[in-house]
């Protein structure tokens, strides 16, 4: 069974016009407003996850990161800044090449400059060797999501809150579920 875990982290907008793009155009996601005017959004389609990044930085003028950690094997990842992607990232770029599957590829892609300037945070030599690391990531790219995350400033929850997780683990791992609101049909 394939885990993929998904979402989307808006910087520089609130949740009210996150939601209202969201529900516009009944985007079904659990949407959580962080601190520091950061929005994460846990789209239920994550294959469409890239598509409504980039349409959402558009539409907002904001900046949209939308990571996937595919069976804790590969982490990807788009960033927008007002539409236009301005990095790409795949930490396995054999992983989607069936019968050619190889780990020890290099990750490509990945600029750590962009996304210090995007988060206006963290220590680009140091991200730019959690971007690059196999020895330490190679199979826990769940791990590198999390460092990332940190060496970004961002909560240290932004890799686990996913769509459709159960509110009592959103409540474990730090997570004020007044914060969590639902876009398009998504009602529990």
């Amino acid at each position: 069974m394939s885990y993929i875990a998904a979402n989307i982290v808006i910087i520089g907008t609130g949740i009210s016009g996150v939601l209202n793009y969201l529900n516009a155009y009944d985007i079904k996601s659990d949407v959580l407003e962080a601190d520091n005017h950061i929005v994460i959004i846990a789209p239920n389609d994550v294959i469409a996850q890239d598509h409504i990044a980039m349409n959402i930085s558009q539409s907002l003028n904001t900046i949209a990161w939308a990571v996937s950690n595919w069976d804790n094997a590969l982490l990807e990842f788009y960033l927008y800044k007002n539409g236009e992607r301005i990095s790409e990232y795949h930490s396995c770029s054999s992983f989607f090449d069936f019968g050619n599957y190889n780990p020890d590829l290099t990750p490509i892609g990945g600029d750590a400059v962009e996304l210090c300037n995007a988060f206006v945070s963290g220590d680009s030599e140091a991200v730019e060797r959690t971007l690059r690391d196999r020895d330490v990531f190679q199979g826990n790219e769940e791990k590198r999501h999390m460092v990332l995350a940190r060496l970004l400033g961002l909560p240290d929850y932004v890799n686990q809150f996913q769509y459709g997780a159960p509110m009592d683990l959103l409540e474990d791992i730090g997570i004020d579920l007044e914060r969590v609101e639902q876009s398009g049909n998504t009602l529990r």
